[in-house]
């Protein structure tokens, strides 16, 4: 993309809607992949490992048996 974009503010502000811009600025802030709803089980696939947020805190324990 470097390479086809020579203005980076420019391209960005040609944003045609706001709630998209918003939503690719919240997911470069994560890290988090930003797609349709198979491409991120595909990437989860492809890399073997987990990109969707998991529950926030520690992870529960298991009931004792």
């Amino acid at each position: 993309m470097l390479q086809r974009v020579d203005d980076w503010a420019a391209y960005q502000s040609d944003a045609e809607d706001e709630e998209i811009a918003v939503h690719i600025r919240k997911q470069s802030r994560t890290g988090r992949p930003l797609g349709e709803d198979r491409f991120v089980p595909m990437l989860e696939c492809m890399s073997g490992r987990v990109l969707r947020p998991h529950r926030p805190g520690p992870e529960r324990r298991s009931a004792k048996k």
